[in-house]
């Protein structure tokens, strides 16, 4: 059950990480663009 886990995460880790890095700076853009907008 594990291994095959280990093994999901393992195959998909390249998508996961690309997933975390666009979510990552769609995020920081949207934060930038609330703190700047009333400035």
């Amino acid at each position: 059950m594990f291994g095959g886990v280990f093994v999901f995460i393992h195959r998909n880790a390249r998508i996961a990480l690309a997933v975390c890095i666009v979510a990552g700076a769609v995020s920081a853009a949207g934060a930038i663009g609330w703190i700047t907008a009333p400035v």
